[in-house]
């Protein structure tokens, strides 16, 4: 029914957006504990989970993706 997809395009649109505001936290040498707490997440579980649903990898993974790509630079 459309309550239901619209309630889960609210929840995807709005889980996406913490995401790419945690992507900017975690490129600026946040943890990803605090990333997870500063985008709105109980903790670092469910926020991990998430993240590598929607990027593709975990984001301690991203991290360390950036990081290598700063040290070649």
């Amino acid at each position: 029914d459309w309550h239901r997809d619209w309630s889960s395009d609210v929840c995807s649109s709005d889980l996406r957006f913490r995401i790419d505001k945690s992507k900017a936290l975690l490129a600026g040498g946040d943890s990803v504990i605090s990333a997870a707490i500063s985008v709105g997440f109980a903790g670092p579980s469910y926020f991990s989970t998430t993240f590598k649903r929607i990027m593709g990898i975990p984001p301690k993974q991203y991290s360390e993706t950036l990081q290598i790509s700063a040290e070649q630079e």
